[in-house]
């Protein structure tokens, strides 16, 4: 390899670096959505509510996560319970769902 080449070479890198200080951007990944219920089923006070297990999770997070993740929630246009669950899903393996009777055995 020449120095005319080496250096052209050596100046491409550099550029791409400056871009990606530059830019300084996170990269993003596809967050899938989980399987929702088919149908809803009547609840407490006249309220239709998805079939299956739910549970309250009270956690304490870093304020700069919760400002990404209210962000994200409204991006996304859904609700806190809904992005948790997807993240919580995709970052777990993509566990069988509480009302998914396929993947259950007693």
């Amino acid at each position: 390899m020449n120095k005319k080449d080496r250096a052209e070479i050596h100046k491409m890198i550099q550029e791409e670096i400056q871009k990606a200080i530059q830019d300084k951007t996170v990269p993003q990944f596809e967050i899938e959505l989980p399987p929702v219920p088919g149908g809803k089923i009547p609840g407490g006070k006249g309220r239709k509510v998805s079939p299956g297990e739910r549970v309250k999770l009270g956690v304490t997070v870093d304020s700069g996560i919760m400002k990404a993740f209210e962000a994200e929630r409204k991006k996304r246009r859904v609700s806190a319970s809904e992005l948790m669950d997807a993240l919580l899903w995709n970052a777990l393996g993509k566990p069988p769902m509480s009302f998914d009777t396929s993947e259950k055995s007693d």
